[in-house]
């Protein structure tokens, strides 16, 4: 297990980042695509990020933004903003940086400052991931599911 008083920074995504973005997807998602060969995969992983980022400019107050630790850049947080509640579109982080307890810290921290502005901080996972027992650690609940997903929500948090 990681530092959960990991020290991180967030600053908003620039056009510099591009590469570093597509390494942050292919970290989180390139697993689903592993069973393509190149050129096709990089091909279908630049696709998909395109069709993430349009997602992104359609939500509402769209915040993309890189995760720093020591200056370095080893994530991107995705969030939506909205007045009742606020929602993780996309918490990614290199696999240098995972199980550092940099996720829970930067997650921990967007529930904290949402629950704290009353509103819930809502998220989807996949059914499985190795993040949910985290994401229950710092206050999320299942609030709902489908076939792929749980939805997920912060509500007045406990202390970690």
């Amino acid at each position: 297990m990681g530092d959960l008083n990991q020290v991180f920074t967030l600053r908003g995504r620039s056009d510099e980042d591009a590469e570093f973005i597509v390494e942050c997807f292919a970290c989180s998602r390139g697993a689903d695509l592993r069973f393509l060969p190149e050129p096709l995969r990089s091909t279908v992983m630049r696709q998909q990020i395109q069709a993430f980022d349009h997602a992104i400019a359609n939500a509402v107050n769209p915040l993309d933004r890189v995760v720093l630790v020591d200056g370095q850049r080893v994530g991107r947080l995705v969030e939506s903003r909205g007045e009742a509640e606020w929602w993780i579109l996309d918490l990614g982080l290199v696999d240098a940086a995972r199980g550092r307890g940099i996720g829970t810290a930067v997650l921990s921290s967007i529930a904290r400052e949402g629950t704290a502005s009353g509103v819930e901080v809502a998220l989807h996972v996949r059914h499985g991931h190795r993040a949910i027992d985290s994401y229950r650690r710092i206050g999320f609940v299942e609030t709902g599911a489908d076939d792929l997903d749980v939805e997920m929500r912060a509500r007045p948090l406990r202390s970690l």
